[in-house]
């Protein structure tokens, strides 16, 4: 008599969202170091690398600019600060907001949320409209990675687009209407002192910036 049937585990495509949600909340905890390439289809177009330090608690992006110039956006557990680090003349930092704060709209450095805010909405779940998208190979030392397509969120949340991640959490790509960002190179987890300002920051409401 042949055996009888047994019920095939649930596909895990079934609940994109509940998958997205699941591989968000590991990226939450992600400790890595990565080089990304950042391109925009704005007019004019606009291209940039960005090193990203991060860990579950503290993230760092350090923008390239032209002649030397960048910009670092850094977000911890005492606030969150920008910095022009130019390739001569003084450096300057700015607290944009306290601990645990939103920064203001108008004031939001491009590229942090990615880090930070996205992956808290995205591992909450809450709303979500997602569908899968086909994964992306690995090579380069960069895992392979699942790819979600976000069609809706809640005002103010995460942005429509594909999020690509690896089993551990790591963003290896996210592409929206104008603008992609993708992972080059990947490192160890970065050190504590990866994450001290070149300068003291100064509140938001200053007008006169660090000294060096």
């Amino acid at each position: 008599m042949p055996p009888a049937p047994t019920s095939e585990p649930a596909s895990s495509t079934a609940n994109p969202a509940t998958d997205l949600a699941s591989v968000a909340q590991v990226a939450r905890d992600a400790s890595y170091t990565g080089v990304y390439t950042a391109d925009s289809s704005e007019t004019p177009p606009r291209s940039s690398t960005i090193k990203v330090y991060r860990t579950a608690t503290r993230s760092r992006l350090d923008v390239a600019g032209t002649g030397g110039d960048h910009v670092l956006i850094q977000v911890d557990r005492t606030g969150t600060y920008t910095c022009k680090v130019p390739s001569t003349g003084k450096l300057s930092c700015l607290t944009l907001a306290g601990p645990g704060e939103p920064v203001p709209a108008n004031l939001d450095p491009l590229g942090q949320t990615l880090f930070t805010t996205t992956l808290d909405i995205l591992a909450q779940g809450a709303d979500l409209t997602v569908a899968t998208e086909p994964p992306r190979a690995g090579g380069n030392g960069i895992p392979p990675s699942t790819c979600y397509a976000l069609i809706a969120a809640p005002a103010g949340g995460a942005s429509p687009g594909t999020y690509c991640f690896t089993a551990s959490g790591i963003l290896t790509r996210a592409q929206f209407r104008s603008s992609v960002l993708q992972l080059t190179a990947l490192n160890a987890a970065p050190l504590d002192s990866d994450f001290v300002l070149p300068v003291t920051p100064l509140p938001m409401s200053s007008a006169t910036p660090s000294s060096s």
